[in-house]
């Protein structure tokens, strides 16, 4: 009989070499597989960026919407109170108001206008007392038909 000689097994060092991963030829069903869940993972990803943007937006307006409350309710204040201060110097200023304040202070009323003129000022041409003129109805007379052409 004759005796078949094996090899002497060769001695490897598996702490120094990694191991290799098994590798395998991936069908065309594991590659639509694959795709498939990347696809899926996609329009998660998707969905949850669209409605985080939504509830982003929708944060943003209520926000706004906010400031245009308080300032609708600042301006109607500032409204409320520049007409307060219009009547209190419409108040302030009345004829009547201004009589009651000479009278209190001791004025009189003037029985007849007076004028008084400044030296060294000329009062501006043709201002005579054009109350007391005698030419007053004549100019109205001239001027009259030129005014009544116009609408």
């Amino acid at each position: 009989m004759t005796a078949t000689l094996r090899a002497p097994a060769r001695r490897t060092n598996a702490a120094r070499t990694p191991a290799r991963p098994r590798l395998r030829v991936i069908g065309a069903a594991d590659r639509r597989a694959r795709t498939r869940g990347h696809r899926i993972r996609l329009v998660v990803v998707g969905m949850v960026a669209v409605v985080g943007a939504a509830v982003y937006l929708q944060i943003e307006l209520a926000q706004q919407q906010v400031r245009l409350r308080e300032l609708t309710v600042r301006t109607r204040a500032a409204q409320a109170e520049y007409q307060r201060a219009r009547l209190a110097h419409a108040e302030a200023t009345a004829p009547a108001r201004i009589i009651e304040r000479a009278t209190r202070l001791g004025l009189v009323p003037a029985t007849t206008p007076r004028y008084v003129s400044v030296p060294g000022v000329l009062p501006p041409s043709g201002t005579s007392d054009v109350a007391t003129s005698s030419t007053l109805g004549e100019g109205w007379e001239k001027v009259k038909p030129h005014l009544a052409a116009r609408p």
